[in-house]
């Protein structure tokens, strides 16, 4: 199968400025007619026919939104929103997954491997429209700039204000721990692992993991603006990461930059 990509930020800047990005995904090429037609007014798109392009499409884009089909040929839309949410550069872009099949236990599926939306065809195009806007616009409000943690959303209530702080002030009391984990982390905000997996989902579409790891990533970059280590090795070991090597690798990833002593 080939992948189509539809280039719409190279048009007139007469146009309504994009609201972000999206990647859609179906193998019925009237079905991904009707997709682009419904959203090519409001978002940069990009199409693949299948589930594998699609996949290596948005790795290419990372985009603000995937729309996917389900059955579909070379990779059904559950695999690709399993792979997406297990990849470190995808797992918190918004997925909405749409069948022509409105079976009870697909919609399980897709709700159990965190889909943000379960659509059945035949698509109501303003609700879709609708979901996009609002998913687009909370990934890219929520998306971290130069690699920081975003900063806790001001729509959110008080009392989820305050779960996210209660997590930040555990992860921080564990930072040198390196054999500190999810279910330490689930514990000790009194919640049980698969209930903090779906609050943190909801409200910053990341998983714990993820949520842990970023924290201590950013106290190393915190470490290296004052230069307070003396070598990559005790660096990774204060912010509870055994292996330097492996440390270094994820903080390239994460900032753009090799975590270099001050000299």
């Amino acid at each position: 199968m080939t992948t189509q990509t539809i280039h719409n930020s190279t048009q007139l800047k007469s146009e309504l400025p994009k609201l972000g990005r999206v990647v859609i995904i179906d193998d019925n090429e009237s079905d991904l007619e009707l997709l682009r037609a419904t959203l090519q007014q409001n978002f940069i798109l990009d199409a693949a026919t299948d589930g594998a392009s699609g996949f290596e499409l948005a790795l290419e884009v990372k985009p603000d939104c995937i729309v996917s089909d389900v059955r579909m040929p070379e990779m059904s839309g559950f695999t690709l929103l399993k792979k997406i949410r297990t990849h470190q550069d995808l797992s918190d872009i918004p997925v909405i997954l749409l069948t022509a099949l409105d079976e009870p236990s697909d919609k399980v599926q897709g709700y159990d491997l965190m889909a943000d939306l379960y659509l059945t065809k035949p698509i109501d195009i303003n609700e879709l429209l609708a979901a996009v806007r609002s998913l687009t616009r909370l990934h890219r409000k929520r998306k971290p700039e130069d690699g920081e943690i975003a900063e806790p959303n001001q729509g959110i209530s008080g009392d989820d204000q305050s779960f996210l702080n209660r997590l930040i002030t555990v992860i921080h009391s564990n930072i040198s721990n390196p054999d500190f984990k999810v279910e330490d982390l689930a514990k000790a905000v009194f919640s049980s692992r698969r209930q903090l997996e779906r609050r943190l989902k909801e409200l910053e579409h990341i998983t714990p993991a993820q949520y842990i790891r970023q924290i201590r990533l950013e106290e190393a970059k915190k470490l290296i603006a004052i230069g307070a280590y003396k070598n990559i090795q005790e660096l990774s070991q204060r912010v509870g990461l055994r292996d330097a090597k492996h440390f270094s690798k994820i903080f390239k990833s994460q900032y753009g930059y090799a975590p270099i002593p001050k000299p």
